[in-house]
């Protein structure tokens, strides 16, 4: 290790550019998912976005006479649609839709070209 400090930094500097390229032009792995992982992020904290929206007033009548009680009003959001987007038919990261997608993707194509003209997908 007798290389000037520059030498040895441009070497080092050499090898990380390497290690970029080669870790870059690797592809990277699909995700998958199943509906019960959709369903447990759906219903996270994160995801649902409750918001006191108000007050609820109860009225309860009996023999002796009639009170009011009150609640809070909460408003929440929970997903009702799932978008997912994939090259090819059968390539959808949910793993039940893969297959629906597969087998429909040439009803869907005899439709689209009906309809368009213009038949979709690849090769």
């Amino acid at each position: 290790m007798n290389q000037p400090p520059s030498r040895l930094r441009k070497t080092f500097c050499s090898a990380t550019v390497a290690t970029v390229l080669a870790t870059a032009s690797i592809p990277a792995a699909f995700a998958a998912l199943n509906t019960a992982q959709i369903v447990a992020s759906a219903v996270t904290q994160d995801c649902i976005s409750w918001r006191v929206s108000g007050i609820c007033y109860w009225l309860f009548c009996t023999a002796f006479g009639c009170t009011v009680k009150t609640s809070v009003k909460v408003t929440h959001f929970i997903p009702e649609a799932v978008v997912s987007t994939y090259v090819a038919p059968g390539g959808n990261p949910w793993t039940e839709m893969a297959f629906v997608s597969q087998t429909a993707g040439g009803l869907e194509n005899v439709v689209t070209g009906a309809l368009s003209g213009v038949t979709a997908g690849g090769a």
